[in-house]
C-alpha cells in the first residue's frame, strides 16, 4: 500500500514538472523579450515624397537618418520594377507609363516616394510646311516635349527630296514631299569603363584599365559613369570579371581565391556603382574555376 502511495505521489509530481515546464516555455516565447533593433526609434526622412517622370528620364533621391547607426545603410525598393526602377544608390529610373512606390529602408525605419511615369509628347512648331524648290533651300523646325528631354532623333521618310540634321535644319534636294519627324527613343552607350586590375605588363588590354589598385580603379571608373550617364550616355562596365588575357579570352580559367576575388577584382565594379550610379555590366568570356563569369548566380 505504500508503495502504491509512493508512486502516485511520484506521477504527480512528475506531471507538475511537465506542465511548469511547459507554461515557462510559454512565457519565454511572448514579444516583450524581443531585443530592441538600433533602430527602432530611428526616423528616416526622404528629400522627395512625389515625383512625376517621363519614361527614360531619372532623377535621384535621397534618404537621410536622423541618428546614424554602425553598420547600417540605407537599401532602396520598388514596388514594380516595370514602371520605375531603382539603383542601390536611389537613382530613379522612369520605365513605362504608370504608378510605382520607391521605399527606401534603414533597419526597421523606412521612407518612400510615388512616382507617376507618363508617355512622352513631342511637338513641333511646324506641322505642315514647304520649301521653294531650290536645291539647298533650308527650312529650320524646333521640337519641344512634356518631359524637358530635348534630344531628339530627327528622319526624313525620303532623303531624296528633304534631308534633317540632328539639329533640325531641314535641306531640299528636288521637288515633292517629305515626312520630318523628331522622336525620342533608343539610348546611347559606351562600352566601358575598363575595371580590371593590372596584373600583368603583358595583358592584351592592360592600356585600358586604369590600375592595379582597385580603390583608385573603382574611384576613377565612379565619377568617369556620373559624369557619362549625367549627359544621357549609358555606361557599360568592363570585364566582369578576371579578363586577364586577350589571347583565347573565351576559353581560359582563372583559378582565384574568394576572398582575393571579392576584396580585389569585383571591388572596382562594386565602387563604380556606389559613386556613380553604373547601370551596366559587360561580362567576360572567361571562366572562374569551372564557371562561366556571366552566368554563375555566385
Amino acid at each position: 500500500m505504500m508503495r502504491k502511495k509512493i508512486s502516485v505521489f511520484l506521477c504527480f509530481l512528475v506531471v507538475s514538472v511537465m506542465a511548469f515546464a511547459f507554461v515557462a516555455c510559454g512565457d519565454n516565447g511572448t514579444d516583450t523579450d524581443r531585443v530592441p533593433d538600433p533602430t527602432d526609434d530611428v526616423k528616416l526622412s526622404i528629400n522627395k515624397t512625389e515625383i512625376t517622370l517621363v519614361a527614360g528620364v531619372s532623377d535621384k533621391l535621397e534618404a537621410e537618418p536622423d541618428t546614424k547607426v554602425d553598420g547600417v545603410k540605407v537599401e532602396w525598393f520598388t514596388s514594380d520594377e516595370k514602371i520605375a526602377k531603382v539603383s542601390l544608390t536611389g537613382r530613379v529610373t522612369a520605365v513605362a507609363e504608370g504608378t510605382a512606390t520607391i521605399t527606401a529602408y534603414y533597419g526597421n525605419a523606412k521612407a518612400s516616394c510615388k512616382v507617376t511615369v507618363r508617355s512622352v509628347t513631342v511637338t513641333l512648331d511646324k506641322t505642315q510646311a514647304e520649301i521653294d524648290f531650290l536645291t539647298g533651300s533650308t527650312l529650320k523646325l524646333n521640337a519641344s516635349d512634356n518631359g524637358d528631354i530635348n534630344d531628339y532623333d530627327w528622319s526624313s521618310s525620303d532623303t531624296t527630296v528633304a534631308t534633317v540634321n540632328s539639329d533640325g535644319l531641314v535641306t531640299a534636294h528636288k521637288n515633292g514631299t517629305a515626312v520630318i519627324t523628331a522622336a525620342i527613343g533608343g539610348a546611347s552607350g559606351l562600352y566601358g569603363f575598363g575595371l580590371n586590375l593590372h596584373r600583368n605588363p603583358y595583358h592584351g588590354r592592360a592600356g585600358e584599365y586604369y590600375s592595379d589598385d582597385p580603390y583608385l580603379t573603382g574611384v576613377i571608373a565612379g565619377w568617369s559613369a556620373l559624369g557619362a550617364q549625367s549627359k544621357g550616355l549609358y555606361v557599360y562596365n568592363k570585364h566582369f570579371v578576371l579578363n586577364d588575357q586577350e589571347k583565347t579570352r573565351s576559353s581560359y580559367s582563372t583559378w582565384i581565391t574568394e576572398q582575393a576575388l571579392r576584396q580585389t577584382h569585383i571591388r572596382p565594379f562594386e565602387i563604380a556603382i556606389e559613386i556613380g550610379d553604373a547601370m551596366n555590366v559587360m561580362t567576360a568570356f572567361n571562366r572562374i574555376g569551372t564557371y562561366w563569369s556571366g552566368v554563375d548566380y555566385n
